[in-house]
């Protein structure tokens, strides 16, 4: 899902069965831009908050998730690089 001037997510973790998806939408993500500084990480499932399933961490920079992924995640970590 491509959303021109988005602003998305900052730190923290958020679940698609807590509803927190709804800025982008469940099983909807084919690509992302990461700010400098922060890595994001999507999940296929939700698991017990932490994601589960297939999870891919990206880094600063507009992203494709792989062909595999597309429109998969269900869970989203933003986190600071260290």
């Amino acid at each position: 899902m491509e959303r021109a001037g988005f602003r998305g997510y900052g730190i923290g973790r958020y679940r698609a069965d807590e509803g927190k998806l709804n800025k982008v939408g469940n099983d909807s993500i084919s690509s992302l831009s990461v700010e400098p500084g922060y890595i994001v990480q999507l999940c296929q499932h939700e698991g017990n908050g932490n994601g589960a399933g297939d999870c891919y961490d990206f880094e600063a920079g507009r992203r494709n998730v792989p062909a595999e992924f597309d429109n998969q995640a269900s869970f989203i970590s933003v986190r600071r690089k260290r």
